[in-house]
């Protein structure tokens, strides 16, 4: 039953918008794909959603109702199974799918190392790419500064040039 009440708000209606005078319905359904846990990532996906979200002028109450259609049903039912107050809350589900998900800070630096980009797709799509992997990767290293940024380049590059 709640689950059917989440699926029925996905669609945002005209005061839903923080913009007045629109005067038309937006469905984030057709502007973000769907996530595929086995092959997309899961902060490119939640970057993706909240720039669309932010673009379509949703009101941030409204985004797990506008996310709930982009999942797999496995996805849904941890979210559904979270109270209401909390199931509700965008921050804590986005919090809770990204531990769900998430890419450890060595698969985010390989990430960020190895990537290329595909032949069909902009150059614009690569940096984006690898400014997401560079972002989570500092993040979880808890790296803010400069400094820090220095001495993670160095402690990588005497891991790699250190022998087994």
């Amino acid at each position: 039953m709640r689950l059917a009440n989440i699926i029925d708000k996905a669609s945002v209606s005209s005061e839903d918008l923080e913009g007045q005078g629109v005067n038309r319905r937006v469905n984030l359904k057709d502007l973000v794909p769907e996530f595929d846990p086995k092959n997309a990532d899961i902060y490119l996906f939640f970057e993706i959603f909240e720039r669309q979200a932010k673009k379509e002028k949703v009101a941030e109450e409204r985004w797990v109702s506008q996310l709930i259609p982009l999942l797999s049903m496995e996805i849904v039912e941890l979210v559904v199974k979270k109270p209401p107050e909390k199931g509700d809350n965008y921050p804590h589900i986005k919090n809770l799918l990204l531990h769900r998900f998430q890419l450890t800070t060595v698969a985010l630096r390989d990430r960020f190392e190895s990537h290329q980009r595909r032949p069909s797709t902009l150059w614009s799509n690569l940096v984006f790419d690898l400014r997401s992997y560079l972002d989570n990767w500092l993040a979880g290293m808890k790296v803010d500064d400069f400094v820090g940024l220095k001495e993670l380049m160095l402690t990588e590059q005497l891991k790699k040039r250190a022998p087994i």
